[in-house]
């Protein structure tokens, strides 16, 4: 039986033809590098929709070498931070308190008694005690014999009219009341010696005008 010259020939030429294609490839293989890889459409637009990422912030906790830090400062004699905290507020809070602007010295004191006598004086003087109102004038006098205020004659006079309304005693009252007028118990004076009272008539016209 004969074969087909043509099937023959055309077997015989895609044989060489694959043995030829063959021997390219061996041939670029080893030194050819690999193309690279490009990106799918869908994997930029993933990367383009991706929101940014967030920035990393550094941590605020101490170091460990901050407790030993803090006990070096205060070896050298620095005041903690919070100790110098709370003195400065300390310090403006005394700023803001008020201040006495007087203190209390031994003249504060020295008035402040005078001032107790004198209220002493006057409830005998209300009441007509004329023999508590000489007794107290007479310490008055003995602490206070400046007598700044023309008071201690007054007294006397008041206590010798509450006793007895005498000419003497009306006379040195006229006195004083024309010669004292500065004084606070100028128109006690008055009152208690010179004023008419129910019962003498006498006195009346010794009253000043």
């Amino acid at each position: 039986m004969k074969r087909a010259p043509n099937g023959g020939r055309i077997s015989a030429i895609a044989a060489l033809l694959g043995l030829g294609g063959l021997g390219l490839y061996w041939a670029f293989a080893d030194g050819a590098a690999p193309a690279p890889e490009r990106p799918s459409r869908g994997s930029d637009d993933s990367v383009s929709r991706r929101a940014p990422p967030e920035p990393r912030l550094r941590s605020t906790q101490p170091s460990a070498n901050a407790p030993n830090r803090e006990l070096e400062g205060l070896a050298r004699g620095d005041e903690p931070a919070v100790a110098s905290a709370v003195a400065a507020r300390s310090a403006e809070h005394a700023l803001e308190e008020p201040r006495h602007p007087h203190p209390i010295t031994a003249q504060h004191r020295r008035i402040f008694e005078e001032n107790n006598r004198l209220g002493a004086l006057s409830g005998a003087m209300d009441q007509g005690d004329f023999a508590a109102l000489r007794r107290m004038n007479a310490e008055y006098r003995e602490a206070y014999p400046e007598d700044d205020h023309d008071l201690q004659e007054a007294y006397d006079l008041i206590a010798d009219c509450l006793e007895q309304r005498s000419s003497k005693a009306i006379e040195a009252a006229r006195h004083f009341w024309q010669t004292h007028r500065a004084s606070t118990l100028r128109r006690h004076v008055r009152r208690h010696c010179l004023e008419e009272r129910a019962g003498d008539d006498a006195v009346g016209k010794h009253a000043p005008e």
